[in-house]
C-alpha cells in the first residue's frame, strides 16, 4: 500500500503504538472466494521517517484484495450469441479486475456488401452474470466463462450477407489501454424460414 508514491507504514499489533511494519509486508490470509484479506483486526496507516511513526493518516479496518488471476488483459471468449432473426451477433470477453476506467472492443467487419469496416465500442459496465439461450450464466462459475466478469458487445441489423469479424476486447487502466488477444468469427446472415 503506498501513500503519494511512498510505501504506508502500520503498526503490526493492530493498534495505535508499537513496532512499525512496512505495507510492503502486510500479513495476508487467502480464502476460497480469491480473495485475500490483513490478518490484524486494524490497519493504521502511519507516516514514518527512521522507523519513527508520526500521526497516523487513516485507520482500516476491513481491506480485501482480489486475486487477478489471468492478468490485466481482457480474454475473448469462444461463445458468441445470435438473436432469434438472424441478424445480430453478440461477442463475450471476460476480465479478472473491475480496477478499469473503461472496457471495449475494436472490431474488424468485413463483408461483400460493405467492405472492410472498423468499429469501436467503449462502456464502463462489466456484468457478473448473462442471459443465453434462456439460462443465467454467472461469470466465473460457467465451463466456458472462466473469468471474474463478463464485457458484452453487440452488433445488430446485420444484412442478408456473409461476415469476418475480428474482435478484439481491452480495457483502460490508469489512461493505458491494454489489449487482449484478437480473435476472428465467421458469420452467414441467412433469412430464416417462416
Amino acid at each position: 500500500l503506498y501513500i503519494d508514491g511512498q510505501c504506508a507504514y502500520y503498526y503490526g499489533d493492530g493498534g495505535n503504538s508499537g513496532a512499525v511494519t512496512p505495507c510492503a509486508k502486510l500479513p495476508l490470509e487467502f480464502n476460497k472466494n480469491d480473495a485475500y484479506t490483513i490478518c490484524d483486526p486494524v490497519l493504521r496507516l502511519v507516516d514514518c521517517t527512521d522507523n519513527e511513526a508520526s500521526n497516523s493518516i487513516v485507520a482500516v479496518d476491513n481491506i480485501s484484495i482480489d486475486v487477478i488471476k489471468h492478468g490485466l488483459a481482457p480474454v475473448m471468449l469462444d461463445l458468441v450469441q445470435y438473436n432469434e432473426l438472424g441478424n445480430a451477433i453478440r461477442f463475450i470477453a471476460t476480465v479478472d479486475t473491475l480496477y478499469t476506467s473503461a472496457v471495449g472492443f475494436d472490431l474488424e467487419i468485413l463483408s461483400e456488401k460493405e467492405g472492410e469496416v472498423t468499429e469501436s465500442t467503449e462502456t464502463n459496465i462489466v456484468f457478473s452474470s448473462f442471459e443465453a439461450d434462456g439460462e443465467t450464466v454467472v461469470a466465473g462459475e460457467h465451463k466456458d466463462v472462466e473469468g471474474r466478469y463478463a464485457m458484452l458487445v453487440s452488433v445488430n441489423n446485420l444484412d442478408v450477407d456473409t461476415y469476418v469479424f475480428t474482435v478484439t476486447p481491452y480495457v483502460i487502466i490508469y489512461g493505458e489501454k491494454i489489449s487482449g488477444g484478437a480473435q476472428s468469427f465467421t458469420y452467414n446472415h441467412v433469412v430464416p424460414e417462416e
